[in-house]
């Protein structure tokens, strides 16, 4: 059996993935088929990923950084710190990943030419 925190652990460990793929289907119909996926010392983006690309990249790694951070908070060990450091590593992860979804789907800076994408309008503008 296992306690209450470590069951809010590992549930808070999926949020991320779970945070995508809600706001993908509530949005997919209104995101352009680029998203910003690099912004350089300048300010604006100057990379963009295909959306699909780039949602299945960040669903990977939320859904493996969660899998590997339930298996190993379930696993028995010795000290509580180890799973801590594990829950909280895995668990930035998929923050960061989450964060980069975030990123990208916010209003940013497209290219040097100022191109800006706004999800209120689900287009791109000069």
């Amino acid at each position: 059996m296992i306690g209450l925190r470590k069951a809010l652990a590992i549930v808070s460990l999926w949020l991320p993935a779970a945070a995508i793929l809600s706001t993908w289907a509530l949005w997919s119909g209104r995101l352009p088929g680029q998203l910003p996926t690099h912004w350089g010392n300048s300010g604006p983006a100057d990379s963009a990923t295909d959306a699909a690309t780039f949602l299945g990249w960040l669903v990977a790694v939320a859904i493996g950084a969660a899998l590997i951070g339930t298996i190993l908070l379930l696993i028995p060990m010795s000290g509580k710190w180890e799973q801590r450091a594990i829950g909280g590593i895995t668990a930035a992860t998929g923050a960061f990943v989450f964060g980069m979804w975030l990123g990208a789907l916010l209003r940013h800076s497209m290219s040097p030419t100022r191109t800006r994408w706004s999800l209120a309008r689900g287009s791109f503008r000069p």
